[in-house]
C-alpha cells in the first residue's frame, strides 16, 4: 500500500501543478484576446439612458504568519458596473470606475461612449 501510495503522489503533484499552470495560461491569453478585441473595435457613441448600475464585492481571505504567529488575512475588491439601454432595446453591461459610477444616476439620458466592452463616458444631457 505505501509503495502504490508512493509511486502515483509525485504524478498527482505534477498533475496538479500541470492543472495550474494550464488554467493560468488560458485566463492570460483570455484577457489578452478581450484586450485585442476592444482596441480593434471602433469607438462608438450612441444615445443611451442608464437602466441600472450594480457593484460586485469580491472577497478573498489567506493565512499568512508573522513570527511565527498565524494570522488571517482577508481583503476584498470592489468591481463597478453600469447597464445602458441603447437604441432597439439593446441593452449594454459595461464596467466602469468607481468615481464613474457615483456620476451616474439611474434613467439618466445622454450619450454614451464606449468601445465594444470598453467604457469610455457617458454624457448626460443635464451636464
Amino acid at each position: 500500500m505505501e509503495k502504490a501510495i508512493q509511486t502515483l503522489l509525485p504524478g498527482f503533484f505534477i498533475l496538479i501543478t500541470v492543472v495550474i499552470l494550464g488554467m493560468l495560461v488560458y485566463l492570460t491569453l483570455k484577457g489578452v484576446k478581450e484586450q485585442r478585441a476592444n482596441d480593434a473595435a471602433p469607438i462608438v457613441t450612441a444615445e443611451a439612458k442608464v437602466k441600472a448600475k450594480r457593484i460586485a464585492v469580491h472577497h478573498s481571505a489567506h493565512q499568512q504568519s508573522m513570527n511565527g504567529v498565524p494570522l488571517m488575512a482577508k481583503s476584498h475588491h470592489t468591481t463597478y458596473y453600469a447597464t445602458f439601454g441603447l437604441e432597439g432595446d439593446r441593452r449594454l453591461e459595461l464596467q466602469v470606475s468607481q468615481g464613474q459610477f457615483q456620476q451616474l444616476t439611474e434613467g439618466e439620458q445622454g450619450k454614451l461612449t464606449y468601445q465594444r466592452k470598453r467604457f469610455h463616458r457617458f454624457e448626460g444631457e443635464n451636464a
